[in-house]
């Protein structure tokens, strides 16, 4: 077979920006319609691909994990379903159980296809293998590049969670302060709720409209606050600020002495926090400057090793 290094190099440049493209979703503002409940936004324009999410979304229905997703869902403000009152992140790649399972055999058949195809084209156009040995190696790669793609919303999914609880910790920093000056200020805990609620803000912000609004229907302030809890599991800021202000409510404790312990001890984390991230970013912009020197040393004392094993040599 004649060698062609211009096409077996277009060859790989398209298999390589072809994966990418199937790897990375841009995240769009989310849309509430009859299709977005089981099918992913990239299988909406495909039969195929939307036969191929809905098998994944009726497979996945009754896996033991499923427990697990709704809660990091939860948590990454990436749940969607019929009853919620405010739409998910603009980021989710998916908002329910069905379509997180439809996402992950999507991308588990679309990587694997595409590196199978391009693996065997790579092989037998570069003459590495032929025949059956090329076809077995284009399948390996292919079960391993699906395998990537299988777990890759699961760690996209659990990345996010991870991301936006840190950011509520942060957030709760300087707003339970902002909460306990309008509580001193003579609202209830409800009103000031509701007024910080309306506030520009972030994680935290966004999760305290859904107590309002939950508050407005159920008419109970614990039952409102214990949202917070149901959507942030494991978070121990959510958890001790919901504990302390229902203890407060139910039992008719000040709320103005529980905010000001759980503003200190949030201003206290903040800082904390701030001081931890400030020692990791010291050390990781040391590791550039280590690693150049490392490279230096090495390129000055093999060079002249290399220059003269070849001039013995020749």
């Amino acid at each position: 077979m004649t060698h062609i290094p211009i096409l077996e190099f277009l060859a790989g440049v398209a298999v390589f920006l072809i994966t990418i493209a199937i790897a990375q979703t841009p995240a769009r503002e989310f849309t509430i319609d009859a299709a977005a409940h089981q099918v992913p936004r990239r299988a909406r324009g495909n039969a195929l691909l939307r036969v191929l999410a809905r098998y994944g979304a009726q497979r996945g229905a009754s896996s033991p994990a499923n427990a697990r997703y709704l809660r990091l869902l939860k948590q990454a403000n990436w749940h969607w379903e019929a009853g919620e009152p405010l739409p998910p992140s603009a980021r989710a790649l998916f908002w329910n159980i069905e379509t997180l399972w439809a996402e992950k055999y999507l991308t588990a058949a679309l990587h694997s296809i595409v590196t199978l195809a391009g693996a065997w084209l790579l092989l037998v156009m570069n003459e590495l293998l032929t025949g059956d040995l090329a076809l077995v190696a284009s399948v390996v790669a292919a079960l391993i590049i699906g395998w990537i793609g299988w777990t890759s919303p699961d760690s996209a999914l659990t990345s996010e969670a991870r991301r936006r609880q840190r950011l509520i910790g942060l957030e709760m920093g300087y707003r339970l302060p902002e909460l306990r000056s309008d509580v001193l200020a003579g609202r209830t805990i409800m009103s000031a709720l509701r007024e910080l609620s309306q506030r520009p803000g972030g994680a935290f912000v966004e999760e305290l409209r859904r107590v309002v609004l939950a508050f407005d229907v159920l008419k109970d302030e614990a039952a409102a606050l214990a949202i917070l809890v149901d959507r942030n599991h494991g978070n121990e800021m959510i958890s001790e600020f919901v504990n302390q202000m229902t203890m407060a409510i139910v039992h008719g404790h000040e709320v103005n002495r529980v905010l000001n312990v759980l503003a200190s001890a949030a201003q206290q984390r903040l800082l904390q926090q701030i001081a931890v991230q400030g020692r990791r970013n010291a050390q990781e912009m040391g590791r550039p400057l280590a690693a150049g020197s490392v490279l230096i040393l090495a390129l000055l004392i093999m060079l002249p090793a290399a220059f003269t094993i070849s001039s013995a040599m020749f």
